[in-house]
């Protein structure tokens, strides 16, 4: 890691330059360390809380509907041993907000990231952009590239996870993506990809790496390939969004309402100056760069 700023004395518009001039403009990923140690989510979110607050609603998992609850049940038995699964079941759910709504004011959006575009848009105009994610140990995301050039932001609120990142232009080897990078293909599971390609990478010399611990934030630029591991169950929130700087980059959506690069200007200059910033959350933390 390369440590770009130290001590905790940043002022949240100081951080906001140097992290914008550092890596938001450049696209270089980076680790913020300690970002969102003070938020509430870090000190309430225990397995008990977060099955309180979705009470009777399910979340999604693996691409299905499930009681939190049972989720930690079937959690509990992939790391002890009693259900054998390479690829454990992972909790990705876009829709905590409104099935758990004291999740969404637990936290709040890092000051120093700036504005998000996509926020113009209004919640019924903007695209699927924030998700609560979950999982034991083995469980996490496969290499792919985030949506429509937007790039994100994931911060760990309880656990250890693995990140491995390539630059847009140089896909990880055992991967294989169409054009646009919608379409991946690559081995079932993280891990065999770990087993079979990670030296290859690793020699290639592209590839970055950093562990995130609990209360630290992962910047993931614009078309930057990324795959995550957990190390051991976490829980983490992750927002996608629109920068200044990203758009240019930015495409229609299909499948959502449409909307243009003009059509964010003429919100932008209504809203005058947008800030996705949080008051109460400011930022004032070293900055590191994933190396």
């Amino acid at each position: 890691e390369l440590v770009v700023g130290k001590g905790t004395g940043w002022t949240p518009e100081a951080l906001r330059e140097e992290f914008e001039r550092r890596f938001q403009r450049p696209n270089r990923p980076c680790v913020v360390r300690g970002a969102c140690a003070d938020w509430p989510a870090c000190a309430r979110w225990s397995r008990a809380y977060l099955e309180e607050a979705y009470g009777a609603n399910p979340a999604v998992v693996g691409g299905y509907e499930m009681g939190v609850a049972d989720y930690h049940r079937y959690c509990d038995a992939v790391e002890s041993g009693a259900t054998v699964d390479d690829q454990p079941l992972y909790l990705f759910d876009k829709h905590f907000a409104s099935r758990a709504p004291r999740l969404a004011r637990d936290y709040g959006v890092p000051a120093f990231l700036g504005e998000d575009l996509f926020a113009l848009l209004g919640e019924e105009g903007r695209p699927a952009y924030r998700w609560l994610i979950a999982g034991p140990s083995r469980s996490g995301s496969s290499w792919h590239k985030d949506p429509n050039a937007t790039s994100a932001w994931n911060c760990l609120v309880r656990g250890r996870k693995r990140w491995l990142m390539a630059p847009p232009s140089a896909p990880p080897p055992g991967v294989g993506a169409s054009a646009d990078g919608a379409d991946v293909t690559q081995p079932v599971s993280s891990v065999e990809w770990l087993i079979n390609y990670y030296e290859a990478a690793r020699d290639e010399g592209a590839l970055l790496e950093c562990t995130a611990e609990a209360g630290d934030m992962v910047f993931v630029p614009r078309g930057w390939w990324h795959m995550a591991l957990n190390l051991e169950e976490s829980v983490a929130v992750t927002q996608n969004f629109v920068s200044r700087a990203a758009l240019p980059h930015v495409r229609r959506l299909p499948g959502h309402r449409a909307w243009s690069h003009r059509s964010l200007r003429r919100g932008r200059h209504a809203a005058g100056h947008c800030r996705s910033a949080s008051p109460e959350h400011p930022a004032r933390h070293p900055v590191s760069m994933i190396a």
